[in-house]
């Protein structure tokens, strides 16, 4: 993870403004997808969808567990 952080932050791979390695991340998965049945690629796009939900959901929830503990640090400070 170190490796690919400090690749964002110098961007030494980008030789001239053209992003190599997200090119080649980005033709690999092409490549793969296009490999892909049509049943495969539907299934696929049901998984993305319910990981999207799955994600929205915690994200609500995380922001709505902060909306508590802040009230309540706010409602502390107060009293």
């Amino acid at each position: 993870m170190a490796w690919y952080a400090e690749l964002q932050r110098i961007k030494w791979h980008c030789i001239k403004g053209f992003d190599a390695i997200r090119f080649y991340k980005k033709y690999q998965y092409d490549k793969w997808y296009d490999s892909l049945t049509n049943e495969e690629k539907e299934k696929l796009k049901e998984e993305q969808e319910l990981r999207s939900k799955k994600t929205d959901m915690e994200l609500c929830s995380a922001l709505a567990q902060l909306s508590f503990l802040m009230e309540d640090v706010c409602r502390r400070a107060l009293h």
